[in-house]
C-alpha cells in the first residue's frame, strides 16, 4: 500500500466517518427537505414493495409539488438492509428512531467512502507525483491531507452527508465520476483500455445521476463532456455512444420504477411494475393519459420551464459567487483563491491539470445554474470536493513561510469553531422531533389509560417528525412474494400500544365543528400557544378562546429553538468565561450536573444564544 493509499484509507476516511457518525448520532432527527427520501426508505422496509404494500405508502397522501424518484430510497433501503438485520441481530436496534439512524449512517458512510476515492485520485500521480528514487511527492500528500483536514472542519460536509436530500444521495456519485477522470488526467497521458473504461464509467455515473437523481447534475456533464473531447480523452463517437446508452439505461430504469410506485390507486388497486408502464404507456399513446412517469423531467418542466420554482425566491445573478458558495467554504474561501492562482500560474504537473479541470468543471456547473432565478445552496453541493482540493493546493502553498503558516492555521482553527457554533445550533432547531421524542418518554412514565391519538401540525412535522420517529405506529407488512425481506423496522405495538400519528392540515378552529373535529385527538405536537387551538373567529383580527374553553392543556413546558442572538455586556462574558472552564470540564467528563449549567458554547460566546417556544406539548383534558 503506497503512502497516499495509507494516508487516504488508514487516516483520511476513519476521520471523516467518525465526524460523519458523529453528526448523526448527535443530530438523529430530520427535516422537511429529507422528508421524501427518509418516508420513502421507512415504507419500503416496514412494508415492501409489492403491489398489496403500496396503499400505506406516505405519498399516497402526501404527494408533494411534484412527484421524486423512488431509485434513491430503494438504493438507500437496499444498502442498509444487511446492516439492519445485523443490528437486529445483535440488539443495537431496539426502535424505529434507531433504524433511521443507521440508515443515515450508511448513506453518511457513503459520502465519506467516495470523498476518500476522490482524494486518492486527485492526489496520486502515475509519473511526476512521484520523485526520482519513486516515493509519492511531500506536496501531494500535503495537499491530501489538507483535503481531509478542510473537509472534516467544513460544517454543510459533516452534517449533510448523511440527510436524505436528493442532492446527498447523488454526491457520491458525482465523486466517483470525478475521480475516475481526475486519476486520468496527467502529463504523460496515453489512452489505455483502463483510461477508456474509467471514462466511461464516469459519463454513466453522471448521466445515471442527472437523468435519475437531480437534473442539474447535467451542468456538471457539459463542461465534463467537453473538456474530455477537447483534451482527446474520448472521441466523439465514443461520447455519443456511451451518452445515448447511459441516457437510455437511466430513463428506462426511472420510468419504469417511478412509474410503478407513482400509481393513482384511487383510480384502482395496484398493479405490476409490467403492468403499470404498459398501461401507462398505452393510455399515453391512446391520448387517455399521461405517459410513464420521468419525475426529473416533471421536476424540471415544473421548475425551470414552467418557472414555478421562483415562488421559493428568486436571487440575482451572482448569488452563488457572492453568497452561496461562501457558506459553504466559509473560512476555506482564501485557500480556494491561493489554490486557483498556483493552479493557473504554476509548471505544468498532474496535480495543477487535475485543478484546473475541477476548477473548470465547477465554474461552468455554478455558471450554467445562475442562469436560473431561484438558487439553492443544494444545487452546488457537488462542486464543494473539487473546490475542497483545489483549496488543498492553496493551504499547501501556505506553509513555505512562517507568517503564512499561521495564517493557514488560524483560518482552520476559525472554520472548526464556526463548525461548532453551527453544529450547536443546528441541535436545538429540531423542536418537532424532540416534542414527539417527549411525549413518548412521557407516556412511557405514566402510560394513558385508552387509545392515544396524536395530531402533529406542520411545523412539528417540518421539523423533525418522521415516521421512522414515530415509535409506537403499526407495522404489518404485506404478504406478497417480494415484501418477505421487509419488517425490519420494529414496532413498540406489543409494549406500548399501537399509537395512531395524525398529520390531517387545515383543520377548523371556529364552532362547533372544530370542537368536533379537534376532539378525537389525546394529544397534540402543536404550535398555537399554551395548546390553544380554538379561536373567536375566523377573521384577521380573531383571539384564542379562554382556556376553560380550549379543549387542550399543556402536558410539559414547550420546546423551544433557536431564535437570534444577542449581545453580551462586558461583564456577563467576564462572569462567564470565568465559570467556561468548569463547565468544559463537566462537559467532558459527562458530569450528572451538566443538564444544570450552561454549555461551554453558551460561555465562550460573546453573544446570548436567543431561544424562544416552537412546538406545545398538548394533552385533552379528560384524557389521563
Amino acid at each position: 500500500m503506497s503512502r497516499i493509499d495509507s494516508l487516504t484509507w488508514l487516516v483520511g476516511f476513519p476521520c471523516l466517518l467518525a465526524l460523519v457518525t458523529w453528526r448523526t448520532v448527535s443530530w438523529p432527527y430530520t427535516k422537511v427537505e429529507e422528508s421524501f427520501t427518509i418516508q420513502a426508505v421507512h415504507d419500503i422496509l416496514s412494508y415492501g414493495v409489492s403491489p398489496a404494500a403500496l396503499e400505506r405508502f406516505d405519498h399516497q397522501v402526501f404527494p408533494g409539488a411534484v412527484p421524486r424518484s423512488f431509485v434513491g430510497p430503494l438504493a438507500l433501503a437496499a444498502v442498509s438492509y444487511p446492516l439492519l438485520r445485523l443490528c437486529r441481530a445483535v440488539g443495537a436496534v431496539q426502535t424505529s428512531a434507531d433504524v433511521q439512524v443507521v440508515v443515515r449512517l450508511c448513506l453518511g458512510a457513503a459520502n465519506a467512502a467516495a470523498s476518500a476515492f476522490f482524494a486518492q485520485a486527485c492526489f496520486a500521480s502515475a509519473n511526476d507525483a512521484k520523485n526520482t528514487r519513486g516515493s509519492v511527492s511531500l506536496s501531494a500528500l500535503r495537499q491530501l491531507g489538507f483535503f481531509f483536514a478542510i473537509t472534516a472542519t467544513q460544517f454543510h460536509f459533516g452534517f449533510w452527508v448523511s440527510r436524505t436530500i436528493p442532492n446527498s444521495i447523488a454526491l457520491p456519485f458525482v465523486m466517483i465520476a470525478l475521480a475516475l477522470i481526475c486519476r486520468n488526467l496527467d502529463l504523460a497521458f496515453e489512452r489505455s483500455q483502463r483510461s477508456s473504461r474509467d471514462i466511461r464509467i464516469a459519463l454513466w455515473l453522471l448521466t445515471f445521476s442527472a437523468v435519475v437523481l437531480r437534473s442539474e447534475i447535467a451542468a456538471t456533464i457539459i463542461p465534463v463532456g467537453l473538456y474530455l473531447l477537447v483534451t482527446g480523452k474520448i472521441g466523439l463517437l465514443g461520447a455519443i455512444k456511451t451518452g445515448l446508452a447511459a441516457a437510455t439505461f437511466s430513463v428506462a430504469v426511472t420510468t419504469f420504477i417511478d412509474t410503478y410506485f407513482w400509481q393513482n390507486l384511487q383510480q384502482g388497486s395496484a398493479q405490476g411494475i409490467l403492468g403499470a408502464f404498459t398501461t401507462a404507456a398505452s393510455g399515453a399513446l391512446r391520448g387517455q393519459g399521461p405517459p410513464p412517469l420521468w419525475p426529473e423531467l416533471n421536476a424540471l418542466v415544473f421548475n425551470v420551464v414552467d418557472g414555478k420554482s421562483s415562488e421559493w425566491g428568486v436571487s440575482p445573478w451572482h448569488a452563488y459567487v457572492t453568497a452561496l458558495l461562501p457558506r459553504l467554504l466559509v473560512f476555506s474561501e482564501p485557500l480556494l483563491l491561493y489554490g486557483a492562482i498556483e493552479a493557473i500560474s504554476a509548471r505544468p504537473s498532474a496535480l495543477m491539470i487535475r485543478a484546473k479541470f475541477l476548477l473548470l468543471t465547477a465554474g461552468c456547473h455554478m455558471a450554467v445554474l445562475s442562469c436560473l432565478g431561484h438558487k439553492e445552496w443544494r444545487f452546488i453541493l457537488y462542486v464543494v470536493p473539487a473546490l475542497n482540493a483545489v483549496s488543498a493546493g492553496g493551504a499547501e502553498m501556505l506553509t513555505r513561510s512562517a507568517v503564512r503558516k499561521v495564517a493557514l492555521v488560524t483560518l482552520l482553527a476559525l472554520q472548526i469553531g464556526l463548525s461548532w457554533l453551527s453544529g450547536y445550533l443546528s441541535a436545538i432547531n429540531y423542536p418537532g422531533g424532540q416534542a414527539l421524542d417527549l411525549l413518548h418518554r412521557q407516556l412511557a412514565l405514566e402510560p394513558s389509560t385508552g387509545p392515544v391519538i396524536v395530531h402533529i401540525d406542520v411545523a412539528a412535522a417540518m421539523t423533525g417528525v418522521s415516521l421512522f420517529e414515530s415509535l409506537n405506529m403499526p407495522r404489518d407488512r404485506s404478504n406478497g412474494l417480494v415484501d418477505r425481506f421487509a419488517g425490519v423496522v420494529p414496532s413498540n405495538c406489543e409494549t406500548h400500544g399501537c399509537w395512531m400519528y395524525d398529520k390531517t392540515e387545515d383543520l377548523p378552529v371556529v364552532g362547533p365543528q372544530a370542537a368536533e373535529a379537534w376532539s378525537k385527538f389525546t394529544h397534540l405536537l402543536e404550535y398555537s400557544r399554551e395548546c390553544r387551538v380554538l379561536l373567536s373567529s375566523s377573521d384577521a383580527t380573531a383571539t384564542p378562546l379562554p382556556d376553560d374553553e380550549q379543549p387542550f392543556e399543556p402536558l410539559t413546558p414547550p420546546v423551544t429553538m433557536f431564535a437570534g442572538f444577542r449581545r453580551k455586556t462586558v461583564a456577563h462574558i467576564l462572569r462567564h468565561l470565568a465559570s467556561a472552564p468548569r463547565a468544559i470540564v463537566s462537559a467532558l467528563l459527562g458530569s450528572s450536573q451538566g443538564n444544570s449549567q450552561p454549555s461551554p458554547m453558551r460561555l465562550l460566546l460573546p453573544l446570548d444564544i436567543l431561544e424562544e417556544p416552537a412546538i406545545w406539548l398538548c394533552r385533552r383534558k379528560d384524557v389521563k
